[in-house]
């Protein structure tokens, strides 16, 4: 890289490269001094400058949103829109961003000025891009703080004792590049089951959204004072600015109606995960959740301490597992657009009834991002279009469209592909959408499907056809 940069932010574009935004020079609680005489730069402490990686042979240029936000823009929130502009949100500020000239297009400010960024760090993640939403991008933005912009304090600690202050139960989503024509607007979503500091969303194949780790008062980061306790042996919780842990989990689910979208699912973990706390999802569906250390070093002794152990986490799916379907023929590669592709469920690798079983499978990829800091940049999953069918003797056919003709929507590089039947998905395929290389992406027409067809109501039961075979079986 061109700078040095900590608690940067980047995201994969439709190249294969990644851009790389802001960031301090040598970290600290958030990115500026008190007062702020020089948001762009603050006085060598931080880095308002984008690079990509690989490099385009042109110098790191400023980013005004940088300067904009200076002070709460730690990694900020990335994501490229299917238009090719990339939508960005710090502080409370929001932006279309055309990285490629560096044009910002203001966006509304978050409703309330609830901070999202570090160290608020709300849970923040693009809902599913299915075919029934047209592949239109909508972002959600659950938790953080509202704390007032005089309690933030500066790079050595907060001007408050942040652990008294309660975490925002705030949810607000927003579409970004609304396909009706018009304007981006954020809207007002279900509130959290508490409120959540260093919450983590992760996109789950049955595509709803786990939200787990954080806590239910202050922020991020650790400090051995702040502004209101000002040695080290009065902080009540270690060098943590986070108390009460959030130990249960969550799940959203975007496709349920307004008032019920959020349930609370699964026994508590016995494992704060608060500060330096990670989570992602793995090929069989459950999630690999790590870490946490609200400490300048390794501690052991203290109220939160070093935490080396990790957990996994077996989402609502996994009470049916035993009809995980079985998949054949998932390729090993996907086209932008192109000739569509076959995925086979015979009898016996599904349960239930094969038209039911049919109409509700779905194709699904999930980019788990790169996960730190209670967030996974780079996260997106996204249904691929198909069509079914069904013969007589129950064997299912599902035609899969290749990914949307558009490298905005899903970037080249590797991906999760799971078959999602009844809800529950089969072991996650890792499949590479694109080349494999860097560099524009070669795009074909969008996939040709044919209709559905449903085995007739007259036709023998699945059950009976395996009853049948082994009847007949040597």
């Amino acid at each position: 890289m061109q700078k040095a940069r900590w608690y940067a932010s980047t995201e994969p574009l439709a190249d294969g490269s990644i851009v790389i935004v802001g960031g301090y020079v040598n970290g600290g609680y958030i990115n500026r001094n008190t007062p702020n005489v020089d948001p762009a730069y603050s006085e060598g402490a931080a880095e308002p400058t984008f690079e990509f990686w690989p490099g385009r042979g042109t110098p790191a240029a400023v980013m005004q949103f940088m300067i904009t936000t200076s002070g709460l823009n730690s990694y900020a929130h990335l994501y490229l829109m299917p238009s090719g502009k990339m939508f960005a949100q710090a502080n409370f500020s929001t932006i279309l961003w055309d990285y490629n000239n560096n044009i910002e297009t203001p966006l509304p400010d978050m409703p309330g000025r609830v901070i999202r960024v570090y160290p608020a760090s709300g849970a923040v993640a693009m809902l599913p891009l299915t075919p029934g939403n047209n592949y239109s991008p909508t972002i959600l933005f659950c938790g953080g703080s509202d704390m007032p912009e005089s309690a933030w304090g500066n790079y050595s600690w907060p001007a408050i004792n942040t652990w008294n202050y309660p975490a925002s139960r705030d949810c607000q989503r927003i579409t970004p590049e609304p396909t009706d024509g018009s304007q981006p607007v954020y809207i007002q979503d279900d509130e959290m089951l508490e409120g959540r500091t260093m919450g983590q969303f992760i996109a789950l194949p049955d595509s709803t959204l786990l939200v787990l780790n954080g806590a239910l008062n202050g922020t991020a980061g650790y400090a051995t004072q702040t502004g209101e306790t000002l040695t080290y042996g009065q902080m009540p919780f270690g060098m943590s600015l986070a108390s009460g842990p959030v130990l249960t989990p969550a799940i959203y689910n975007p496709n349920a109606p307004p008032g019920q979208r959020w349930n609370r699912f699964g026994e508590p973990s016995a494992i704060p995960r608060l500060y330096h706390s990670t989570a992602i999802l793995l090929p069989d569906g459950s999630v690999l959740v790590a870490g946490s250390n609200p400490n300048v070093d390794v501690n052991f002794t203290t109220t939160f301490p070093t935490t080396y152990a990790a957990e996994r986490f077996y989402p609502p799916y996994f009470a049916n597992i035993a009809n995980r379907p079985v998949p054949e023929g998932l390729p090993d590669t996907l086209s932008y657009g192109g000739a569509a592709f076959q995925v086979y469920l015979p009898v016996g690798t599904y349960v239930g009834d094969p038209n039911e079983a049919a109409g509700s499978a779905r194709v699904v990829l999930i980019r788990p991002g790169f996960s730190t800091h209670a967030m996974n940049m780079g996260q997106r999953l996204l249904q691929l279009n198909s069509s079914f069918e069904v013969s007589d003797e129950g064997n299912i056919v599902l035609h899969v469209a290749q990914a949307p003709p558009n490298p905005n929507l899903l970037t080249p590089g590797p991906v999760l592909m799971f078959v999602v039947v009844g809800g529950v998905p089969s072991v996650g395929k890792m499949v590479t959408v694109g080349t494999g290389d860097f560099g524009v992406q070669p795009v074909q027409d969008a996939s040709f499907l044919p209709p559905s067809r449903a085995r007739p109501s007259s036709a023998p039961s699945a059950a009976a056809a395996n009853a049948e075979r082994d009847r007949v079986a040597p």
